[in-house]
């Protein structure tokens, strides 16, 4: 059976039925050049989204704006105490902290051994990392609302349970409404496992990045939240995508996993030392 890009690249996006979805599938596991093709138009569709998408202004959980106007209100303290002059005499406060700050150098991470080949991937810049931070915060503040219900398993446990099992493009639905699907694996530059993957509620798309830790579990890394717009019944992305697209090159140390790398993780609980054919040139 010959799988064109147009359909596989709807089975990414779920817009096959579901004998579609079970056609497909079947084909992958059959035939590991159909595997290899949906890995590659995996990273071809999240390059061509952030491209085509017009970014849209997302308003930020009450959560975050409150974080930001703590660090506003400790940033404006630490200003009059370098200065040494009142806030209201601007310029004079202004060419103080210039005077007495010296410029923060910027962090150059060296990848312990040769065989990482990293010079085609982008480092993050500073400003890129502190945004970084407020997007993380922000998926914590998502997943902390969806698990809100204690009679129920967290929300951080049911998307940790897809990221453990699921091979790329496979959703899992949970009581609470919420969706999970993997679109992307790859190994970072610490050589630990990392997915990328969207979580849906009713009215929110989180599209995340985790990584296993040493001990075995997920653990957020970034995450940009949108919001569905009720008027034509379709997700909006943020500002925030570029930022994600910059992790995610800043993060890869490798081609995005093949179908049959995917499996040999799933068997070793995504565990990179345990893992067999999977390195990071792929």
């Amino acid at each position: 059976m010959i799988l064109s890009d147009e359909k596989l690249s709807a089975f990414l996006d779920g817009e096959l039925d579901v004998v579609e979805m079970d056609t497909v599938r079947e084909a992958i596991a059959n035939d590991v050049t159909v595997s290899d093709r949906l890995a590659a138009l995996a990273e071809v569709d999240r390059v061509v989204k952030v491209a085509a998408e017009k970014a849209t202004a997302v308003a930020l959980p009450k959560e975050i704006v409150a974080l930001l106007g703590d660090e506003r209100c400790l940033s404006e303290n630490n200003v009059a105490h370098v200065s040494g002059e009142p806030l209201d005499d601007e310029k004079t406060a202004n060419q103080n902290l210039a005077n007495n700050v010296s410029p923060f150098p910027h962090k150059v991470n060296i990848a312990d051994g040769a065989r990482r080949e990293q010079a085609r991937w982008k480092g993050a810049s500073s400003i890129a990392a502190i945004a970084a931070s407020v997007a993380v915060i922000a998926g914590l503040v998502f997943f902390n609302l969806q698990g809100a219900d204690t009679s129920q398993p967290s929300h951080w446990a049911n998307v940790s349970s897809a990221l453990d099992s699921n091979l790329s493009g496979e959703t899992s639905s949970f009581e609470s409404g919420v969706t999970v699907t993997p679109k992307l694996s790859f190994l970072n530059t610490d050589f630990n496992f990392c997915r990328q993957a969207e979580v849906t509620s009713q009215d929110e798309l989180n599209v995340m990045i985790a990584c296993k830790d040493k001990q075995g579990d997920w653990q957020l890394a970034a995450s940009k939240l949108d919001e569905l717009d009720v008027n034509v019944g379709q997700y909006q992305t943020a500002t925030s995508a570029r930022l994600l697209e910059e992790q995610l090159d800043s993060m890869m140390a490798s081609a995005p996993l093949n179908r049959e790398q995917e499996k040999n993780a799933i068997e070793a609980t995504w565990l990179s030392e345990k893992a067999e054919g999977v390195d990071d040139e792929n």
